[in-house]
């Protein structure tokens, strides 16, 4: 007889124990699989306080909000692409951040980014704590 302790699912933290028979699952649980299944998922290697994190991060869920479910609790205030606290520079890979405004189309030509609305469209490699970099390429000119 199957065991059935629950076993993680890759995608979520949605615990399904072992049933036996396709038959037994429901079609919710077919349908979250079915969704992950076709949703593109990114390696995102994130420098972060001089360590390196790599995590996997589906193409619908931002940056910011996959490295907080991994346990990397990144730089963050508005949450809405407007300040720029969880301002980071990519240094490999495009992410897209329309729906943010903190950052000019100039410094996000030049690979700054915002990660609580950035998603990744390729493998990524970033680099952390850029907000003083940003602000100052952004605004210092202003205040001099």
């Amino acid at each position: 007889m199957a065991s059935m302790n629950p076993k993680p699912c890759l995608w979520h933290d949605l615990l399904v124990p072992e049933l036996g028979k396709v038959e037994n699952i429901s079609s919710n649980i077919l349908a979250h699989y079915n969704y992950h299944f076709m949703t593109q998922i990114y390696t995102v290697e994130i420098h972060h306080q001089g360590e390196v994190h790599t995590i996997e991060v589906p193409e619908d869920k931002q940056i910011l909000r996959a490295a907080g479910a991994a346990g990397i609790y990144l730089p963050v205030s508005c949450n809405a692409g407007v300040c720029t606290t969880c301002a980071a520079q990519i240094l490999e890979g495009e992410v897209d951040q329309g729906e943010g405004m903190g950052v000019s189309p100039e410094l996000q030509a030049q690979g700054y980014a915002l990660l609580c609305v950035a998603y990744p469209r390729s493998n990524l490699k970033i680099a952390t704590e850029k907000e003083d970099e940003v602000y100052e390429l952004q605004f210092g000119q202003h205040q001099r």
